[in-house]
């Protein structure tokens, strides 16, 4: 895990970093194209004298918003038309993930997917189908898991802890490890086992958490 973490801030971290560069040059230009300038209501004592002839004798203030406030909340197909993308798509998030942690965003990302074997390990007292109530007049949904894999709320080490996990997920997804003999898959968790796209249960699933957020 220590040796794919090192490569990966290699291979990433100038990347990273630029990324955090535009984002806060644009951040400034944004604010300075939306400064005014603005009357206090304080007299400027040095314009007094002008009061006959000039309006203009308050003092003036310039005025920069704060800027917008930014969030991401990431979701991470877990079905298994993905197989291919995979290790792409973890990478994809550590950057955004790094990226976000750079520029103080709140951030988080989940895995979405109907596994039935997957949804068991997270709530293993729980019916698959006890997603979504069914009474009459709702919406018919399927079953649905999140499984949250980083946020900005970890601590240092817990959130090194996280890279490194995925890290080893990309490594698990990666080409090397792609087919054994009859097809049999290798080194692969069972906690990362691919189903289907349940993308509109996964956004209905997800309001209460972005509300939250």
């Amino acid at each position: 895990a220590n040796t794919l973490y090192n490569s990966f801030r290699k291979k990433n971290e100038r990347y990273i970093g630029l990324l955090a560069k535009e984002f806060e040059m644009r951040k400034a230009a944004s604010k300075f194209a939306k400064a005014k300038t603005a009357e206090t209501g304080d007299l400027d004592i040095g314009k007094i004298f002008k009061y006959q002839i000039d309006d203009n004798i308050f003092k003036r203030v310039m005025k920069v918003p704060k800027g917008k406030s930014h969030g991401l909340v990431l979701l991470l197909d877990k079905s298994g038309s993905m197989t291919d993308n995979l290790t792409s798509s973890y990478e994809q998030i550590l950057i955004l993930a790094m990226f976000c942690r750079k520029v103080n965003i709140p951030f988080t990302a989940y895995g979405f997917g109907n596994n039935y074997a997957v949804r068991d390990m997270d709530y293993p007292s729980t019916k698959a189908n006890d997603c979504f109530s069914k009474n009459a007049g709702e919406l018919d949904l399927d079953v649905v898991y999140l499984r949250e894999m980083i946020n900005s709320k970890m601590g240092n080490a817990e959130f090194s802890k996280a890279v490194k996990n995925i890290l080893c997920l990309i490594d698990a997804w990666s080409s090397r490890y792609r087919y054994a003999a009859r097809g049999n898959y290798f080194y692969r968790p069972s906690s990362d086992g691919l189903s289907n796209t349940p993308l509109t249960e996964a956004l209905v699933a997800c309001q209460p958490i972005l509300n939250e957020f």
